[in-house]
């Protein structure tokens, strides 16, 4: 059976837990500023709960939060990603291998289907140990060229023991992603808790200054900040401030968790306003803002800047 687990989830460096215990931090801060006339405990619950792992814990795990910010999307796949793990996690997959990693060759034991990680002829790493490297390992595409056949016979079962890595288009340094956190608390905290935005916003960058954790692309303070990227309503209203459509209902097994809400249009979600590329970082507190599901679906991985095209694209074809 497979596991919903990412290999070493609850394994931390000092580093780690360091951010982990930052992005804590902000969020008292914000609750602080949270005011009585709104709900503090769905804040917390929801928002800004931390969970002292990598995957952001299951169940009653992290919040919305430190999954959006911190943490990479959850999947579950016949290949080495992981369910969920820190974005500054020290193995990415990649196309090609930037000059700021380590790269990195493979082995494999068919026998016990395990990875093996190779930094030289004698230095190797299991895949339960890559969270103690200290710089980040890159394989790239050619890597995985000669064992591909063999691979591809592994049952998703045995990749269980080999999630491990993440895609490099979500990595990000320890200070982005704490940053990241910062900017997207305020921006829920002001628009859904009815949160200061001045105030949240000076608390959280003066606590990000104080702790040398803030990055000089951290955005300046507006009230754009609490729109969405692309429609630029509220994201606390419809998107492009539509009358709120009402969906048919769908029959679901009663006995399941019912996530149907996830789906509405207006359902908060993270969005990039330059799409994750391999070419450079773009999970950023200056590119990360939180928009409408209808908007970031029609976005996909495309920018602002395309998406406008395109829907300029499509009116002029209807007139």
């Amino acid at each position: 059976m497979v596991s919903q687990n990412t290999v070493s989830r609850t394994s931390l460096t000092s580093d780690d837990k360091n951010a982990l215990s930052a992005c804590d931090e902000i969020g008292k801060i914000l609750t602080e500023l949270i005011p009585s006339t709104a709900p503090e405990d769905e804040f917390v619950k929801d928002y800004t709960r931390i969970n002292f792992s990598r995957d952001a814990g299951q169940g009653r795990g992290a919040g919305k939060l430190q999954r959006d910010a911190i943490c990479t999307r959850g999947r579950q796949a016949k290949a080495p990603f992981s369910n969920r793990n820190l974005r500054w996690n020290p193995l990415v997959l990649s196309q090609n291998c930037p000059t700021a990693f380590v790269s990195a060759e493979i082995d494999i034991d068919d026998a016990h289907k395990k990875l093996i990680f190779k930094k030289s002829s004698t230095q190797k790493v299991m895949p339960e140990d890559i969270w103690k490297e200290s710089k980040p390992l890159c394989i790239c595409a050619t890597a995985w060229e000669p064992y591909k056949n063999i691979l591809r016979t592994w049952t998703q079962d045995d990749w269980v023991a080999n999630w491990c890595g993440i895609p490099i288009i979500e990595y990000c340094s320890v200070k982005q992603a704490v940053c990241s956190y910062g900017i997207l608390g305020v921006i829920t905290a002001s628009a859904l808790f009815s949160a200061d935005l001045h105030s949240a916003y000076t608390e959280v960058k003066s606590y990000l200054k104080d702790k040398n954790l803030l990055v000089s692309d951290y955005p300046d303070e507006d009230k754009s900040l609490l729109d969405c990227p692309l429609c630029r309503s509220p994201i606390n209203g419809n998107p492009a401030g539509l009358q709120e459509r009402a969906r048919p209902e769908v029959w679901k097994p009663p006995w399941q968790h019912n996530k149907r809400s996830e789906g509405e249009d207006s359902s908060l979600q993270l969005m990039h306003v330059k799409p994750l590329t391999e070419s450079q970082v773009n999970h950023t507190p200056s590119n990360v803002r939180y928009g409408h599901r209808w908007c970031n679906v029609a976005m996909t991985d495309h920018g602002i800047d395309q998406t406008m095209e395109w829907m300029n694209s499509v009116i002029k074809n209807w007139q």
